[in-house]
């Protein structure tokens, strides 16, 4: 029983500070998930008309995805998030993408990740993050793609969409359902 209590000590206080350096290492880098249609507050999506919501999808992320009714340039989805303020002009992001659906095809969908400077709806620029054959990537979460931020505006990065854009190849149809953004600053 004596040994019990020894233990119990020594681990309790090796668990209190693992969670104090994670708290520590997650003050400057943040990540969440966020499907097509969150729920979650402070979150939310927008889309071109022929972005077309499909639900009851088995293998989309929960059960729901949109996808362009046609090959049109200018094609895109948005996902809106809380503003993430990396409060220095530059930082990087990484992001993965849930592709599990036979019918995204778009061979080059352009990710891209907004700074924003304040003053209303795309009040901003949009940084590439990367491209992805939609046609050809795995089932499930994507290859990460990378990409480095940087405000050339002088001002502090803060970052609240990100979207993905058709590519111009004809015949194909762009698909947008979860996404894993995950910034470092």
């Amino acid at each position: 029983m004596k040994i019990k209590k020894m233990l119990a000590l020594p681990l309790a206080v090796s668990l209190l500070s693992s969670a104090m350096i994670s708290k520590k290492v997650f003050a400057t880098n943040q990540d969440f998930i966020i499907d097509n249609d969150p729920v979650a507050i402070g979150f939310s999506g927008s889309c071109s008309p022929n972005m077309v919501y499909y639900s009851g999808m088995t293998g989309s992320y929960y059960d729901d995805m949109r996808m362009s009714s046609s090959s049109m340039v200018g094609t895109f989805y948005k996902w809106h998030y809380p503003p993430v303020n990396f409060n220095k002009t530059y930082g990087s992001l990484s992001l993965v993408v849930y592709l599990n659906n036979i019918n995204f095809t778009d061979p080059y969908a352009g990710y891209f990740a907004e700074n924003y400077y304040g003053g209303g709806d795309d009040a901003g620029t949009y940084l590439t993050v990367g491209y992805l054959n939609q046609n050809t990537a795995p089932s499930g979460w994507s290859p990460t793609i990378n990409c480095n931020m940087y405000s050339y505006a002088g001002s502090n990065i803060i970052s609240s969409r990100i979207y993905v854009n058709q590519s111009s190849s004809n015949y194909n149809c762009l698909g947008a359902d979860a996404i894993h953004p995950y910034f470092y600053y």
